[in-house]
């Protein structure tokens, strides 16, 4: 009775060895820290947070997948999208933009357009707010090969008069930030999540 006993725990202790050896290796999404939010949008109808990453988690498509693992009142999450001059308005006076934050829009180097996390396209009359020049490095942009391993870049909000290392221009307030756009291997710890639960 004994015997049958200890082997029966020895087979549960092996059972979850061998889960802990499968899961050994794998990478898991890092737990990401809320700066501020999540605040509800009446104009979007959604609800908007400042999130700042893990130390691995800095790429726009890897902020893209953790976004959308997050939820809010059961409603997954996704990098922001700020189609309205109201929504970027909201978003200046609710959530404090003090670094390179990622938004979900994306620009796509072969077909020269702009997207939405959400599939939609951004047209001519709609809402936009660059920053000039609205790409961060030359080296990073795919205008002189459209067909290089540049598939799109990734776009940010950057803060009025901002300037790397968090340092901003003497006298200048960080009042307003500006849309730019970055090579998609550019690492920023901050990103907007929305959650559109289309009710507060």
């Amino acid at each position: 009775m004994t015997g049958n006993k200890t082997t029966r725990l020895s087979g549960h202790w092996s059972v979850w060895f061998c889960l802990l050896a499968c899961l050994v290796g794998r990478s898991f999404p890092a737990m990401a820290d809320i700066v501020k939010g999540p605040i509800y949008n009446p104009e979007s109808k959604s609800y908007f947070a400042l999130v700042k990453a893990d130390v691995q988690q800095k790429f726009w498509d890897t902020l893209d997948v953790a976004a959308a693992a997050r939820t809010h009142k059961d409603v997954h999450g996704r990098l922001a999208i700020i189609r309205t001059r109201e929504t970027h308005d909201f978003v200046m006076k609710n959530l404090a933009i003090k670094s390179p934050t990622w938004i979900g829009l994306r620009y796509w180097c072969t077909f020269k357009s702009l997207q939405w996390v959400d599939g939609s396209k951004v047209k001519g009359a709609d809402f936009q707010h660059w920053q000039s020049p609205w790409y961060r490095s030359k080296k990073t942009t795919c205008l002189d090969d459209p067909r290089s391993s540049r598939v799109f870049m990734p776009v940010y909000y950057e803060p009025k008069n901002y300037r790397e290392k968090g340092v901003f221009l003497k006298g200048s307030k960080n009042d307003d930030a500006y849309w730019r756009a970055a090579g998609h291997e550019q690492p920023f710890s901050h990103y907007l999540i929305e959650f559109p639960t289309g009710a507060e």
